[in-house]
Parts: structure tokens; C-alpha cells; sequence
């Protein structure tokens, strides 16, 4: 092979101009971290971008070994001969001893896998080039996550070689177009690779035919590529096919095997007759057509959702980007940070489609060996299950129909299993599984028990149905899976001798400690699946005995919430948890995430952030992505922000894959479902919106979640503050949002703009919607708004906990303050700020509450003093104006003397009383103007100024009204002969109110602030006009009028 060098055009130094475009300047060379995935459901593949050759790798998703028909039998995990009595005397041990090691356990329990299998790969296509270059200029590799199409780019010997590949979803082809900007000059030879020796390779017609039978299982498959030339010659020759001379080829590839999801068997039709059909069609049609189809179904998907939280495009390379990034506030951190929550979104539309058979596996549909990590199967103790987190939060319901499909696949098989092991009635399913109906055991001791697992995967069919409201879903779909995950429950749960509630015996938290009764997470699942399906029942009215028996079992389960003795949330049900455990399942939070079990701001809320502390923000990939869920779930949208940046810096490849190490997908969808989590909550039946925003996402706009009971959301926001929301009903229900702007002044309008009567009770309304509608609330956030905000909703905080007290308002405060504790509200901006006032109580000493902006250590905006009130059930309210100016969110820091000092139940601030408030405006906000450009500045405020101001130029702003102004100041800076800004009323002639002199600073990106009393009287809008000599006069950065 010719070597080949790499020489950077100036071309390079210009990204995509697009925010959400992942791109490289040279070839990939690993699998792993860099090749770039495209996908269509069913198939995958990855992109080198080799310029003397291309290999592309590439899958079809039921390509699998093992199941029935493999060589030496197989077992679905069931016992190979009857255990009488081995569960019982298990569960006796436990009752005696309290705890017994996982391998005692899987001696007694425990049976080695026959054939589980593991997913394969289809092999490798390869593009090996004639005449390939020894260099190249202008080298781009790169994917778009807009149109789900990847191109490779470059010039050689003044020619411009271009190659796009996507994978459709209509037609179920994945498609590659290879083209130069001059006739005759794409030249190479296709030929396939594969790891195993168990296929054939013919080509005839142009159409490359990979056709086998694992050895294994007998498993039949086939793959087809079909070669298009415009121009030049086609030959085929044995295995390959070469082009020759031409101006462009169209590549068109599809796969299949026999497999079917149909328990016993496994088995359907060959695949020969569907991959020929769906290539011959394919390839009748021209690269437009085709491409024109894919976007349209891909985009129809993906264009759902945008957000926006102050990205800016990326200017460097996205493994430089991912390098470079800090999780600080440049807005180069922010496009990370957005591009990686489509990105997850992209990843399930390529990996999950509603005409697959399967779901998304442990890698998605991507795999390129025999024997991958875990088979690459579908751990169901969470993996799975987080892969569909996004699911529906993101707008992407079509993408649940392939693990819908296969949760119910289970059933047949898993009855089986419930019955034969377990002596149940119902279905089960264990640790993990596989496309043949695994749903018994096998003898890795921290792994092979894990009978809860068929509930968990039920709670996303509730909670699916929960986001549509579509009953004939829960009837059809949902309900006869979750039935029978209940009713295994109902005959396997054991009677604890300690307090006769019904537990889990044998549990065991996943891969963590010993067995016991009762595990925590345990017990939150049964509970769980019980709710769920009586719910479903009374719904769907059926099944009136079952919903006695669920009734009664619930009033006595053991639901799992304990309080431990360091303040944790216990992990199993005698308190043995450890302070030093930073183990990277979190299980026992199950009911905070992905259940609503646990409220914020209760006892268990405040338990949960315990445990979290203890475990630390370390961990794998998908653990941090958990973690972004549950601190998001507990309103701390910094914690969550802290974990996204923990992964995005530790846990993800160059080409932004999650890792645990190795590569697992889970992660990048869980990372996806955190955002939206800080985004919007709503399970709890009440619209969150902004739940849990982080400082740094301070301005933004986000479009198209979804909120349960079908309720598709908008939202904008600035300084932390939602502006406006848009709600799109799809049912006719009574509807309640809450947001922390909404205790300010706010309006409800419809479509027609006709005002909506809503009721406002603390920071939630509440109306009566109706299907079909668009609401949209507006907030107002300019003159005076007055917020109160609950003392234990803090978002962040140090050394403080929830407190319970009878009296308080919503019954807790913020308590067990000592001097230098603080606690943050990320959904309370600083800005403007002119009073505050607080209901506290203390029968401790007392102390002082300074009130901050930004951080702990940030702005001193104003300070109070607490003294005791005589007990902690006694109340009052301090208050003080607050002289400061600041901006972020409201930070409270407390000090005073030895032993807990005082708690707070609640604030309240306001923007309005303690005096004139300042008015600070972006110079490059101006509503007209004459002569002036935006000037790009990294130095400025927001990154922009007024710039390219000459004599005579001006700006105005008609949001600033010169009524009663004074002061005048602005950021300025200039590299030319400075000049004068003169402050007029109403027009560019209108009233002076003053002026003030702008001298050279020495550089446009070297700032100084110059200020100026306003003495003249005027109304009506504000104008600058600026006035001095020849050239560039000097730039404005930002200005503030009071």
C-alpha cells in the first residue's frame, strides 16, 4: 500500500458551518474511538475515510450465534435437571444468617451458559483505490448529525474527491456515492473481509453477493452490494468488482439472515429474495431520490428537537474540541455539550427503528468482531433499559416499538423459566439475555441472579404509555407483559420472619455485596411493577382479582426506603452500607430515577443526595450518565452539569462515544436522557419546566421534548428564568406546569392569542387543555418581579440537609446550617435584585445570611441577621434591600457561631423597591441603526460588539426608554482615534441628554468603562450617536442606564 501524508490547506481552518457536525482531518485508523457510525435500525456501519483505501464495517442486527440449532445444544439459561428445594434452603440461609456470599449463592443457583451466543459482524467492505495519492490537502472526515450523512473530502493532484454515505430506513439499504470534480477519475476495487470462514463472495452484474451459514447455529445470511458506475468500466472478477475511469459510482448495500424473534424456533424466511429485492430497488433509483427519501424520514425524526444553550460552532476538530473541553463557560463547552445530546438522539434513530426486530444492544447495531465485549447483548439490570431512556423525553416514541417488541418476545420463553425454577406463575427474565429467549441463569456470581429484571423492563411500556395516553397501546402492548411480570411477583415474594413483609429473597443489588432479603432496589421494582399494573387494570377495567391480589400485596411489601444511620438511602434492608463504597451501580436510587417514588425535597430526597455524595462523581461511562439523572431528578442542575462534564472528559472516545471502557452505548443515551431531565420532568404529572437548569446554560431555547400526557414542550429562558413556554396538548386533560418564573407576573394565551384563565398556586398553574391546542405562557421579566422559592429546593449546597417541620411551608426547610454551610438556587437569577426577605426560625444561636451572586464566594449582593426565635418551630421573617449588582444564580452562605445556627423555610425576591435598578444593554442589540457593524470580539460581553463606527454613525434601542434616566456608563474600546457618544431621547437629533468622551485604549480588545450624569429630561427611546474623526472611532461593547 502507498503511504500516504497529510498536509493541512488553509481550507481546513474553516468548520463546518453547522453546530452539530462531528468532523476530523485525517482518516480514522481504530474501530473504536474514531471510525465514524451510520445506521438505519437493522443495519450499521462505520466510516475509515482511508484515502488509498476505505473500509467501511459494517452489520446487520440479528446476526447472532447461539439459540436453537447451535452445536451442543441449548438451554434458554433454564436448570438442565429439577433443584427441588434449592431456592427454599437458599432463602431459609438468608432468614438464619441476614447475608451469604453471590458464590454460595450461584453453587447452589447457578448454571454455566450452553450457547448464549454473541452478536457478529458482517464483515468489512474495502474500496482499495488505483493510483492512490502520496499526499493530500484539504482532508475532511465527518458526520451530520442534521442529515445523518457522512462524507470524506479531500484534494489530490488538483482533483476533489468526495464520498457520502448514509443508511436509509426506507427500503433498508445503506448507500455511498464516490465522486471526483473532474470526469474519469474515481477508480478502485470492491472486495469484502470477514473473520470467519463460513461464506461465500461472488460478483456478477456488478453486484457483490456475500452469502453463509454460521457454523454454529446454522443461522443463514446473506449481503448484497450492487456497483452503479456513471462513466468508465465495471468488471467483475471472482470475489471483486473493479471500476475504472469513472466520474461517480453509487454503492448500494443490504443484509438479512433467517432469524426470526418467534419463540421456540428462531427461524424464518431465507434472506436471499428480501436483500435482492431491496437492492435492486434501491439501485434502479439515482443518488438524489435516494438521498431526498432518507432525509426526509430522517429529518422528520431528528428535527423534533433543537437546543440551543449559547453553542457556538465549532471551530476545531471534534477530537480537539472533546480535548479542549473543561465544562467551563466558552461557548465552545456549550457546543460540546449540545452536539452530544443529539447526538444521542442520532445514535437511537440509527440503531432502533420501528421496522426492526431487535432493540439496541450493548453497542447499538455496531460491532466488528466475533466476540465483543459482553457479546454485546441486552444486559437487562439496567443497560438496556437506559439505551430508551431518551426514548420519549426526546420525541422519538418510533424508536420504542423494536424493545417493545422484544420485552414481549420474552414472554413465552420466560414463563417457561418462571415455572420450571421458580414454581411462579407469570414470566421472568434474569441479568442479561439474548436474541433467543435467555431467560434463565448462568454462574458468574455478581452477575447471573436477577430475577427483578423482567419488571424493570416493563416500566418503560407503563411509563410509554404514560407519555402517549394511547389505551389501546396499554391494552395491547403494554399490559399483558407487565401482567405477568406482576404476577411472578405475586407468587415468588417471601414472608420476612424479621417483620413479616413480603421481600425479594434471594436479592441482590446488582454486582454489588452479598445476598439478602429485601434489597432496596428489590423491593422499589416489585413495588413499582404492582403499581403499574394495577394501575393499567383499573384503566383497562379488567382482571378485578388480580387487582385485589395486587392491592393486598402492595399494603404489605417492604417498599424499600430506608433512612441509614450516616443519613444514606439505604442499599440493602439491614443498614450495612459503607461511606467509603464508590461502587458504579447506584441501585438502590432506582426509586429516584428512572421511578418517581421519591419526591425532592422529602427525607428520601435528602437521603439520596447523601448516598450520591458518597459515591462520588467517578464510575463508568453509563454510571456518570445515571448520576446525571438522579441530580437532575433531585433539582441540582449544577451536580448534574458537573457529571455531563465528567463524562464528556473521561468517559468519551474521540468520536464521542460513550465508554465504560470499552465502548457501550447506554451511556451516550443516558447522557441524553440528563439533559433533557435538567430540561424538563414530568413524572410526577406535572410539567417541570427548567427543573434543573445549570448556571452556565444561563440564556437558551429548547424545542420539542415531550412531557407526559402527550404534551409536546418549548421553552426559552434568560438569566436562568424561563420567558416564554409552548405547550402542544394531544388530549383533553386538566394540565399543571411548573416553573420557578411563574411566582412572577406571567400570561396565558392560546393560539388565537385569547387569554386562558389559569390558577397559580406557589410556582405552578394550573388550567383546564384541550386536545389540539397551543398554549403559551409568557413571563414577564423587566419591571419588578417577586419570587418565592421553597428553602430545601436549593439546586446545590454545602453541608446543609432538609429539615422536616410541621409548620413550615411545604413541611421542610433548609436546616442543619453551620457557619460557612451555603445552599444554591440555580432557577433564581441575581440579576436586578433589589430586596429579599426570608422565614426562619432558630433555637440555636442565630447567625447571618449573606446573599451572593454566582457562587459561594461570588457578588455580595446584601446581608441579613437571624436571631434565635426561641425553637425551631417558631418563624419570622427578615428581610433587607439589596444594594449590589450581580448576575447568576442566587447563592446563600451562612455564618455565625458554634452548632446548627438557623433554618429557612423560605425566600422571597424581588426586582423591584430598594431603589432606581440599573439597565444594562448589549451594544449589539440595537433595534436600528445607521452605518455601525456587529463586530466579533472574544474579549466582549456575549462575544459581539458595536463596531465599525464612523462620525456621524448611531445606534438606537427601543426597549430603553430615557425617561428619568441619570447615569449613563459603557464598555468601550478603540485602536483609532476614539471620538464622543452623545445620549439623545427619541431620535438621532432628539434631546441630548449628555455625552461622553471614548480615548484610544490601545486595542479593540482592550476594554475601559466610561460613565457620564445624564442632565437632560426626555422621553422615548434612547439613541447613541457617535461622533470624531476619520476612520474607525472606537467599539462598544455593552452600556447602563439608571
Amino acid at each position: 500500500m502507498t503511504a500516504v501524508t497529510q498536509t493541512q490547506a488553509s481550507a481546513l481552518a474553516l468548520p463546518p458551518t453547522d453546530d452539530l457536525t462531528l468532523w476530523y482531518n485525517s482518516p480514522a485508523t481504530n474501530w473504536e474511538t474514531q471510525a465514524l457510525p451510520i445506521g438505519n435500525g437493522p443495519l450499521g456501519a462505520k466510516v475509515f475515510g482511508g484515502v488509498a483505501s476505505e473500509q467501511l464495517q459494517f452489520n446487520e442486527k440479528t446476526l447472532w450465534t447461539g439459540g436453537p440449532g447451535a452445536q451442543g445444544g441449548y438451554n434458554h439459561g433454564n436448570w438442565t435437571s429439577p433443584r427441588p428445594g434449592a431456592i427454599d434452603n437458599i432463602q431459609a440461609q438468608i432468614d438464619q444468617q441476614g447475608r451469604i456470599t453471590p458464590q454460595t449463592v450461584a453453587n447452589a443457583l447457578g448454571q454455566g451458559k450452553t450457547n448464549f451466543g454473541s452478536y457478529q459482524t458482517f464483515g468489512d467492505l474495502f474500496l482499495d483505490f488505483a493510483n492512490p495519492p502520496t499526499s493530500t490537502s484539504e482532508y475532511r472526515r465527518e458526520l451530520s448529525l442534521r442529515e445523518a450523512i457522512a462524507r470524506v473530502g479531500y484534494t489530490a493532484g488538483g482533483v476533489e474527491y468526495t464520498r457520502e454515505y448514509f443508511a436509509s430506513n426506507p427500503g433498508n439499504v445503506i448507500v455511498a456515492r464516490i465522486s471526483a470534480n473532474q470526469t474519469g477519475r474515481v477508480s478502485f476495487t470492491l472486495r469484502h473481509t470477514s473473520p470467519r470462514n463460513d461464506k461465500t463472495v461472488t460478483a456478477s452484474n456488478g453486484r457483490l453477493t456475500i452469502k453463509g451459514t454460521l457454523a454454529n447455529n446454522g443461522l443463514k445470511f446473506e449481503g448484497q452490494v450492487q456497483v452503479v458506475n456513471q462513466g468508465g468500466t465495471r468488471t467483475d472478477a471472482g470475489d471483486r468488482v473493479t471500476v475504472t475511469g469513472a466520474n461517480s459510482v453509487l454503492l448500494v448495500l443490504s443484509a438479512g439472515t433467517n432469524y426470526s424473534d418467534v419463540y421456540p424456533t428462531y427461524r424464518g424466511a431465507d434472506p436471499a429474495a428480501g436483500v435482492t429485492s431491496r437492492v435492486t430497488t434501491a439501485a434502479a433509483k439515482s443518488w438524489d431520490e435516494l438521498k431526498a427519501a432518507h432525509l426526509a424520514d430522517y429529518k422528520n425524526l431528528f428535527d423534533r428537537v433543537k437546543l440551543n444553550i449559547g453553542q457556538t460552532n465549532p471551530t476545531v476538530p471534534t477530537n480537539t474540541l472533546r480535548a479542549n473541553y473543561t465544562g467551563g463557560s466558552s461557548t465552545q463547552d456549550r457546543a460540546l455539550e449540545a452536539m452530544f445530546f443529539a447526538y444521542g438522539r442520532y445514535l437511537l434513530i440509527s440503531s432502533s427503528r420501528e421496522n426492526d426486530i431487535l432493540p439496541a444492544n450493548l453497542q447499538g447495531v455496531w460491532n466488528n468482531v466475533v466476540n465483543p465485549p459482553w457479546d454485546a447483548d441486552y444486559h437487562v439490570n439496567i443497560n438496556l433499559q437506559m439505551n430508551y431512556w431518551p426514548a420519549e423525553q426526546t420525541n422519538l416514541r418510533e424508536t420504542t416499538r423494536p424493545y417493545d417488541r422484544y420485552v414481549n418476545s420474552m414472554v413465552a420463553p420466560g414463563r417457561v423459566t418462571a415455572q420450571n425454577m421458580y414454581g411462579a406463575r407469570g414470566w421472568v427474565v434474569n441479568n442479561e439475555t439474548n436474541p433467543y429467549g435467555f431467560t434463565g441463569v448462568h454462574n458468574y456470581p455478581q452477575s447471573f441472579w436477577f430475577p427483578e429484571a423482567a419488571a424493570w423492563t416493563t416500566q418503560h411500556l407503563y411509563d410509554s404509555y404514560r407519555f402517549n395516553g394511547d389505551v389501546n397501546y396499554l391494552r395491547d402492548t403494554a399490559y399483558p407483559a407487565i401482567k405477568g411480570a406482576a404476577e411472578f411477583w405475586l407468587d415468588f415474594l417471601h414472608v420476612d420472619p424479621r417483620d413479616n413483609r413480603l421481600v425479594v429473597s434471594p436479592s441482590y443489588s446488582p454486582e454489588n455485596g452479598d445476598f439478602s432479603a429485601g434489597a432496596s432496589m428489590s423491593q422499589q421494582i416489585v413495588r413499582e411493577v404492582f403499581t403499574n399494573a394495577l394501575a393499567a387494570a383499573r384503566t383497562l377495567g379488567v382482571d378485578t382479582a388480580l387487582q385485589n391480589e395486587l392491592t393486598t400485596a402492595l399494603s404489605r411489601l417492604d417498599p424499600g426506603l430506608r433512612i441509614g444511620r450516616w443519613g444514606q438511602l439505604q442499599e440493602w434492608k439491614t443498614d450495612w452500607d459503607s461511606q467509603t463504597d464508590t461502587h458504579r451501580h447506584v441501585s438502590h436510587l432506582f426509586a429516584l430515577h428512572p421511578s418517581n417514588q421519591i419526591l425532592p425535597g422529602t427525607a428520601e430526597a435528602g437521603a439520596a443526595r447523601v448516598s450520591l455524595n458518597a459515591r462520588g462523581d467517578g464510575g463508568t461511562g453509563w454510571s456518570k450518565a445515571w448520576k446525571i439523572n438522579f441530580w437532575a431528578r433531585l433539582l441540582d442542575g449544577n451536580r448534574a452539569h458537573k457529571l455531563l462534564s465528567e463524562q464528556l472528559k473521561s468517559s468519551t472516545l474521540d468520536n464521542l462515544w460513550d465508554t465504560h471502557p470499552p465502548f457501550q452505548i447506554d451511556g451516550n443515551f443516558g447522557a441524553t436522557s440528563g439533559v433533557a431531565e435538567m430540561l424538563l420532568q414530568s413524572q410526577h404529572d406535572t410539567v417541570h419546566v427548567l427543573p434543573a437548569l445549570p448556571s452556565t446554560w444561563a440564556n437558551g431555547s429548547v424545542t420539542g421534548l415531550k412531557a407526559r400526557g402527550d404534551i409536546t414542550v418549548d421553552t426559552t429562558w434568560k438569566s436562568g428564568a424561563a420567558e416564554t413556554i409552548t405547550l402542544r396538548t394531544a388530549r383533553t386533560n386538566p394540565i399543571k406546569v411548573r416553573t420557578a418564573a411563574a411566582t412572577g407576573t406571567y400570561a396565558v394565551k392560546d393560539e388565537t392569542d385569547a387569554t386562558v384563565t389559569a390558577t397559580r398556586t406557589g410556582d405552578t398553574l394550573s388550567w383546564n387543555a384541550t386536545a389540539g391546542k397551543t398554549y403559551t405562557i409568557s413571563f414577564t421579566t423587566g419591571g419588578g418581579t417577586t419570587q418565592t422559592v421553597e428553602g430545601e429546593a436549593f439546586t446545590s449546597q454545602s453541608g446543609v440537609q432538609p429539615a422536616g417541620h410541621a409548620t413550615a411551608s411545604g413541611g421542610q426547610t433548609v436546616g442543619y446550617i453551620d457557619n460557612g454551610d451555603w445552599a444554591a438556587y440555580s432557577q433564581v437569577s441575581t440579576a436586578g435584585l433589589r430586596t429579599f426577605s426570608a422565614r426562619v426560625s432558630s433555637g440555636g444561636p442565630g447567625g447571618t445570611i449573606t446573599i451572593r451572586a454566582g457562587s459561594p464566594t461570588g457578588t455580595v449582593l446584601g446581608s441579613v441577621a437571624v436571631a434565635p426565635t426561641g425553637s425551631w418551630d417558631t418563624f419570622t421573617t427578615v428581610s433587607t434591600t439589596l444594594t449590589g449588582t450581580g448576575s447568576g444564580p442566587l447563592h446563600l452562605v451562612f455564618s455565625g457561631g458554634a452548632g446548627s445556627l438557623l433554618d429557612v423555610d423560605t425566600i422571597t425576591v424581588s426586582t423591584t423597591g430598594g431603589g432606581p435598578q440599573p439597565v444594562t444593554v448589549q451594544g449589539e442589540a440595537w433595534t436600528s441603526m445607521s452605518g455601525v457593524q456587529q463586530a466579533d470580539h472574544p474579549s466582549a460581553q456575549g462575544g459581539y460588539s458595536v463596531g465599525y463606527i464612523d462620525n456621524g454613525d448611531w445606534t438606537a434601542y427601543s426597549g430603553v426608554n430615557t425617561s428619568g434616566l441619570r447615569n449613563f456608563s459603557a464598555r468601550v474600546s478603540s485602536a483609532g482615534a476614539g471620538g464622543t457618544i452623545q445620549i439623545r431621547s427619541g431620535s438621532q437629533t432628539g434631546t441630548l441628554l449628555g455625552s461622553v468622551a471614548v480615548a484610544p485604549t490601545g486595542g479593540w480588545d482592550t476594554h475601559v468603562t466610561v460613565s457620564t450624569t445624564l442632565t437632560g429630561s426626555a422621553s422615548g427611546p434612547l439613541y447613541l450617536v457617535f461622533t470624531g474623526g476619520a476612520g474607525s472611532l472606537f467599539d462598544v461593547d455593552s452600556f447602563t442606564v439608571s
